[in-house]
């Protein structure tokens, strides 16, 4: 249970940075969710702006969870932290968990909040419980994300660049902005394997069976992120040294 003590002091910590309040609720309405929002009111018919801007919600969350986490990543992997945490009761995968599950409140409080006020301000239809539902079974995509990289930034370095390049790709694969089955059968076939495809076919839909395969996959992915990080902290371990292979 160590990283719920990371998950309460980093809540803390991230709500504490100067400027938190006014990035949260003026920042993210004014740069991810009413362009996204005037966009898709602009070209598309009114059943399919609704989709359009519950998955590009859902997906300017997830995104804007991941970069803030690869940013804190970042410093603790390029700092005298990495060897602080290693020596703490969970280590650094408990950290890795607890601080991730942090920004992910953070970022479902601002938000839940700016859509709303959007959402009420232009009179938008708001499905508030499906589009949060969402939001949190993303959770153990963000840990096992960030796991996967933290292990990788040990086991090789410098990998940080190619964030932003998957992220793309993840945004394509995970059909936030079209149907999977506009994607042909290869592609298709592919993002069938990514829990987030899933999370936003449920957004459009709303079948249960969807939101049953989406968790299912993102706590395997969680799984999975955590025995790699788990095995890259321990070569770490023995190595004393970034990008050795132990």
């Amino acid at each position: 249970m160590n990283w719920l003590i990371h998950f309460r002091y980093s809540l803390r910590q991230l709500f504490r940075q100067p400027g938190s309040a006014s990035r949260l609720l003026l920042f993210v309405p004014l740069s991810q969710i009413l362009p996204i929002l005037l966009m898709g009111s602009a070209f598309l018919s009114a059943e399919q702006a609704n989709w359009f801007f519950y998955t590009n919600l859902a997906w300017g969350f997830i995104s804007s969870c991941a970069l803030q986490a690869l940013v804190w990543l970042q410093m603790v992997v390029n700092s005298a932290r990495l060897d602080m945490l290693l020596l703490l009761d969970g280590g650094v995968i408990a950290w890795a968990f607890g601080f991730t599950a942090a920004l992910n409140a953070m970022y479902i409080t601002s938000t839940a909040i700016s859509t709303l006020l959007i959402g009420v301000a232009l009179h938008y239809p708001l499905q508030a419980l499906q589009v949060l539902v969402v939001m949190l079974a993303s959770v153990p995509v963000s840990i096992g994300v960030i796991c996967l990289i933290l292990g990788a930034e040990l086991r090789w370095g410098r990998v940080f660049h190619i964030v932003n390049s998957g992220l793309d790709a993840v945004l394509i694969l995970a059909g936030v902005m079209y149907p999977l089955t506009t994607l042909g059968p290869i592609l298709g076939n592919a993002a069938r394997l990514l829990p987030n495809a899933w999370l936003n076919e449920f957004l459009r839909g709303g079948k249960p069976a969807e939101l049953v395969i989406a968790l299912a996959l993102a706590g395997l992915f969680a799984l999975v992120g955590a025995w790699w990080a788990r095995r890259c902290v321990a070569a770490y371990r023995t190595n004393g040294v970034i990008g050795v292979r132990g």
